[in-house]
This record gives structure tokens, sequence and C-alpha cells, in this order.
């Protein structure tokens, strides 16, 4: 099927490297490998889910030490361009947890881009866990009221906000999207 072929197979374990060129926002390089041995940046966390929908690997280069990506096995460039099945986000979660305690530090964030507006420089589906350390304010994600600005808005904004992402739940046949 479309879904099957469009997988990254189990058979083989895949294992990108997300090394960046400097000044470019594209992966410059993904291997694939069999060796039996797992490369020392892909990181194994145990999964909820029975077959591993996921894997985790250390970023190069990071954005603050321990930046690891989670990236779902099945390929789709956006959450939903084609749209990416939720069976393949039941371990995301746990996972990003997970990493953000191996990474031992109290502050963290998790990023995840869709779209070239947004930020989304890979096109497929992946997920920073990013440390904020204490002493060090200028690594990891910078927020800023500047660089994370948000604006006034009324109550009937926030009605006609709601209304029209229901009404888009409801088009999609989402469950339980309230009326």
């Amino acid at each position: 099927t479309r879904a099957r072929s469009r997988m990254i197979q189990n058979s083989t374990p895949i294992v990108y490297s997300a090394r960046l060129s400097p000044g470019k926002h594209r992966v410059s390089r993904c291997t694939k490998r069999n060796t039996g041995t797992p490369p020392r940046h892909l990181i194994t966390v145990q999964s909820p889910m029975p077959h591993f929908k996921s894997i985790a690997f250390l970023a190069k280069p990071p954005v603050s030490h321990g930046h690891t990506l989670i990236i779902p096995k099945y390929h789709s460039r956006t959450l939903t361009d084609p749209g990416l099945p939720d069976e393949f986000l039941a371990d995301v979660g746990p996972i990003m947890k997970k990493i953000a305690v191996m990474n031992g530090e109290d502050s963290y964030n998790i990023i995840q881009n869709n779209g070239r507006t947004a930020g989304q420089s890979v096109d497929h589906v992946h997920f920073h866990v990013v440390t904020k350390p204490v002493n060090q304010p200028n690594q990891g994600l910078v927020l800023t009221p500047e660089s994370w600005p948000s604006y006034p808005t009324t109550d009937p904004e926030y009605a006609h906000d709601a209304a029209q992402m229901k009404q888009i739940g409801r088009s999609h046949g989402f469950p339980g999207v309230s009326a």
C-alpha cells in the first residue's frame, strides 16, 4: 500500500546523521547503516509501543548539550502533509519525556516546526528536545518578549478562533470536538 511504501522499513536500522552544512538549513548527509552495532549518537529508550515507531539521536550540530532529535519512522513532510498516522506519534511523547530526564537539566524546550515560515528546514517530521542550561542563557532556544511576541485580542476574537477550529475539526471527523 501507499502507507507501507512511505514507511521506513524496520528490517534495516536507519540512522540519520543530521549534519547541517554551515549557513545551510538542510540535511547534507543521510546514512543507512546495518552494522549490527548502533552508532554512538543513537539513543535507545524503551518505547511503550510493541514495535519502535520512532528513533532518537543527538543532533549535529547541537544548539545545546544533549540536543536530541526524535523522528517517527513514517515519512511525512509535516504533521498534516501528507499526514502522519496517530500510531506513529504514540511513542514520541514518552520518548521526549525520557530524553528530557536523561539530559539532566530542569529546563528544556520541546520543539516541532511545520512549514518553512514556522522554521522547518528538514522535510521530515521531527521533534527537538533542547536543554536550557541555567548557567548558559544563550544556548538552546532563546525566547524573549521580542522573539516570542504576544498581541492583544478580544473575547469575540477568541470566540471566533475557537468556533473556526471546532468547525475544521468536525469537518475532518475528529472525535470529541465540541459543538
